[in-house]
């Protein structure tokens, strides 16, 4: 499995919430679909749900990928995962058009993670405490 996996998950379940909650929260979406009263409460509460697995199933996963790699990319990767996540789901599903303004700031925060992601890569770790040299008692 990828080391990067927990973390697309994390990414995609945290864009997943967002986009249950916009359904959940909008009641034009819902009622586009339906005119049924009762049917547009009973899809508000699935997606007011839906918004709490997915977040239940974000945490699992970013933990899990806390757990497997670097914190700073973990978080970092997370990040930039959501938001594009967000807006392909919200595009596909919900019919949402994305600015030119958008995509500019969606470029620049990917240069930015390449970034940091180069950086953590290529950084020195400081030595463990079992590896670093012990003083001698005088």
């Amino acid at each position: 499995m990828s080391q990067h996996f927990f973390t697309v998950c994390a990414g995609l379940f945290a864009a997943l919430a967002g986009v249950c909650g916009k359904v959940a929260a909008d009641s034009s979406v819902i009622a586009s679909a339906t005119s049924d009263a009762t049917l547009q409460y009973g899809l508000r509460v699935l997606f007011g749900g839906g918004v709490v697995l997915s977040n239940v199933l974000m945490w699992h996963c970013f933990v899990r990928s806390l757990h497997q790699s670097n914190s700073v990319v973990a978080a970092t990767l997370n990040s930039l995962l959501n938001l594009v996540f967000t807006a392909l789901l919200c595009r596909v599903v919900l019919g949402e058009a994305l600015s030119t303004r958008w995509l500019v700031g969606a470029a620049t925060m990917s240069v930015g993670v390449a970034l940091v992601l180069t950086g953590t890569t290529t950084a020195v770790a400081a030595p463990s405490r079992s590896q670093r040299p012990r003083r001698r008692k005088h």
